[in-house]
Parts: structure tokens; sequence; C-alpha cells
């Protein structure tokens, strides 16, 4: 073990069971267990070279790299230590804290959370072991956490089966929640005519939310959906859930076929609301105060 090599400000310290020290070019030649610590990064491999001068390590068979922020699995890697850029081969990168995973054949590390990939894939899940819920999987993909990612010949796969392919696309690379629009909802039926459905969801907090929808159907109506959602604990919530229609059919065509003709009025309301609110809050363990409401 080799520690405080060059006696730079950050301490790098090298291990492993065979050692050996090339003078000409000032670099070490480290196999089996290798071991290369630089500050609070750990890179370990079955064969790792450290370049003493220009603080430049390659890495070849099980490579891991765990820094503040990244947890890195390649089959290969070179990379320069100050500047945290370099070359990834076959590898699998995941934040340590958030949720998104970046796979590639080749992922280029730039300064910062930019990635270049080739023949790979990005998503925003969790990632639990096994395929994810989404991902979006492209030729060449450039990723900013934080920012936005471009996927050329991009293809959009759901629990691993592709379900559309693109020439090119743009999204989010933001693990965080953050409002905007999220997936629509459309279909058409000779009863509603053509519908569509366009849901934007609200970040207010860790602990709020809230999602509004208007929703068009050609043929029967137009209306706004609206849900605010908030999550103390496991046990403790509050959700609220509203909608309000307006019929848009002539008043003739909205006589309820199943009314009773002896009601005072049996047209469908031209226009409709409904309320739902749900609350649960424990004050103690053993005690909780609910309430449920409902109107329409």
């Amino acid at each position: 073990e080799l520690q405080g090599v060059g006696g730079e400000a950050v301490t790098t310290n090298v291990a492993g069971k065979s050692f050996i020290y090339d003078s000409k070019t000032d670099t070490f030649i480290v196999r089996e267990n290798a071991r290369l610590r630089h500050g609070p990064t750990l890179l370990t491999a079955q064969e790792l070279r450290f370049n003493r001068a220009s603080r430049e390590a390659s890495a070849s068979g099980d490579v891991h790299l765990i820094d503040p922020d990244l947890k890195i699995r390649a089959s290969s890697a070179r990379l320069n230590l100050d500047t945290e850029t370099g070359e990834l081969e076959n590898a699998v990168i995941t934040p340590r804290v958030g949720a998104y995973t970046i796979a590639g054949r080749i992922i280029d590390k730039l300064s910062g959370a930019r990635f270049h990939v080739l023949d790979g894939f990005f998503t925003t899940c969790g990632c639990e072991p096994g395929t994810p819920s989404w991902s979006i999987s492209g030729k060449t993909i450039d990723c900013h956490i934080g920012g936005k990612a471009e996927v050329h010949d991009a293809t959009v796969q759901v629990l691993g089966y592709p379900l559309v392919t693109i020439p090119y696309a743009t999204f989010p690379a933001n693990s965080k929640r953050q409002s905007g629009f999220v997936n629509s909802y459309n279909s058409e039926s000779t009863l509603r005519g053509f519908q569509l459905m366009e849901p934007y969801f609200i970040d207010l907090g860790k602990t709020q939310d809230a999602t509004i929808a208007p929703d068009i159907e050609t043929a029967q109506r137009v209306g706004l959906l609206g849900e605010y959602r908030r999550q103390d604990s496991a046990t403790d919530y509050l959700q609220v859930t509203a909608s309000a229609y307006q019929e848009i059919i002539p008043e003739a065509q909205r006589l309820a076929p199943e009314a009773d003709k002896q009601v005072a009025d049996p047209f469908i309301p031209s226009f409709r609301y409904g309320l739902i609110g749900i609350m649960r809050e424990h004050l103690t363990p053993t005690v909780m105060v609910y309430g449920d409401t409902q109107t329409v």
C-alpha cells in the first residue's frame, strides 16, 4: 500500500495484492483487489494503473467507483481524478441520492453532472433490481442531470418492451419532482365523441401536490377535474378531489332513459359538479381524527 502519493492537497492512497512502480512513466500498476482512494472517491478493480503526474487512472475488470454523488459499475474505465471526467465501458451509473439510472456501451463522463452515452438508456425510475418501469434508449444520449436529456434514434420502453421509435427526443433529466404536463388521455366513441384529458401536475412541496386536468368530450360535455394531496406520513394524509362539467348537447337529448317520470325534473342538469374529501390525522399513536365528505 502506498499512501499520500505525490504529496498533493488531496491525499491519494493506492493498495492491492500485486504492486509495481514504473519510474519511466511515473505510473503505479496494481493487480488483484486493486484500490485507489483519492479524497472522498474510491475506485476498485481487478487491475488499476495510476499516473502520479497527470492524476489519471485506468481500471479494468469489475470496476466500481463511488464518490459523494455517484455509484458507477463498469467493465473498464479511464479517469482524470482532478477533473472527475473520463470514459467508461459497459457502465451503469446511479446517484448516491435520488433516483435515476444511466447505462451504456460507452459513457463519457463530462464535467459536472453531464454524460454522453453511446448505445444506452436513461430512466428516472427508482430501478429496483430488474427491468425498470420505463426507460428511453438511444444510439446517442446527451444527458445533463438536473437539466434535460437529448436522445437520437430514441426508443421508448415500458417494462422492457419497446413502444415507439422516433429519430429524436428531448425530456427532463431530473429525478426531483417538478410541475409540468403528464401523459394525456384520449379516446373516441359514438357516445362521447373525441375525448381529450390533459393533466397538469403542480409540485407544492415535499409533502403536498395537486393535479388539474381539463376534460373535453366533443359530443357530450366539457369539464375540469382537480385533486389536492397532502401526505405527512404513511397513515396521516388529506386528499380532496373535485370536478365540474357543463353539458354541451341539447336539453332534449339529456333526458335520462332510466329517469322516473314522476320526478319534478327528470333531465340531467346542464351543469354538474362533485367534491370528495378524505382526511386522516393521528393525534397520538392510538388516537386518530378522521373525516370523509362527498357532495354532488
